[in-house]
């Protein structure tokens, strides 16, 4: 599995930063009969009172690879909106595998905060 690492600034949130990190569908990869993908948060873990990281899954085109999954956030409250993008692709293929998105929030308030995980469109 190849993860790759951006930085994005803050959206209107005082201070935090927010490091992403995309893997690929990984050589391991291998659909069972009847599996179903599942998407969604799957951790979330305090590294410090002011870092936090969250692991979530997405299920995308197995064309895209690591570096065309980008992100974003906002913060309204306690809840936490976690977006990922990827580009158009005309060139997509027949399947669909899970990728590892992480998450990694720097100066935030250490508190309880809900997630939501969505796509957004590519401008």
């Amino acid at each position: 599995v190849v993860l790759l690492s951006a930085c994005a600034e803050p959206n209107d949130d005082k201070g935090v930063k927010l490091e992403f990190l995309a893997g690929g569908c990984g050589d391991d990869f291998a659909p069972r009969a009847g599996w179903r993908p599942e998407e969604g948060v799957k951790s979330e873990v305090w590294l410090d009172n002011t870092t936090l990281r969250i692991k979530a899954s997405v299920i995308l085109n197995c064309a895209f690879k690591s570096r065309d999954i980008t992100s974003n956030y906002k913060i309204a409250g306690d809840e936490i909106t976690l977006i990922y993008i990827t580009p158009a692709n005309s060139e997509l293929v027949r399947c669909i595998c899970p990728h590892e998105i992480i998450y990694t929030f720097h100066n935030l308030p250490k508190k309880e905060y809900s997630f939501n995980l969505v796509y957004q469109e590519p401008e």
